[in-house]
C-alpha cells in the first residue's frame, strides 16, 4: 500500500496586519510612486495598530531597525510620498521644536 502524504501545516500567523483601500491602490498618485515610495508607505503603514490614533513616525533609529539604511534614499521617498498627497507630515520633529 502506498503511503498518504501528511498534509504540511500553514504557518501561524500572530500580530496585526494592514489593509489598503482599492481606492488608494488604483489611484495615479500611488501608481505613479516610485519602488522605494510605496515600500516606505507600507513600513509607515506597519507602525499603525489601531491604539496609536495615527502617530506614525519616520525616525532614523526606527527605520534603520526596518532596513532602511540611507538617509537619502529615505528623505527622497518620504518628500516624494508628500508630493502625491499618500501622506500628511503634521509635525515636524527634533530639538527645539516645541511642545507638541
Amino acid at each position: 500500500m502506498a503511503r498518504k502524504n501528511k498534509p504540511t501545516r500553514l504557518e501561524a500567523i500572530s500580530g496585526g496586519y494592514s489593509a489598503i483601500p482599492w481606492t488608494v491602490l488604483d489611484s495615479v498618485s500611488f501608481k505613479g510612486a516610485s519602488d522605494k515610495a510605496k515600500a516606505l508607505l507600507f513600513a509607515l503603514m506597519r507602525q499603525h495598530s489601531g491604539n496609536n490614533n495615527g502617530r506614525l513616525h519616520l525616525a532614523k533609529k526606527w527605520l534603520y531597525n526596518q532596513g532602511w539604511t540611507c538617509h537619502e534614499n529615505n528623505t527622497k521617498a518620504r518628500n516624494e510620498l508628500i508630493e502625491r498627497g499618500l501622506i500628511v507630515q503634521t509635525k515636524w520633529g527634533g530639538l527645539n521644536m516645541g511642545a507638541g
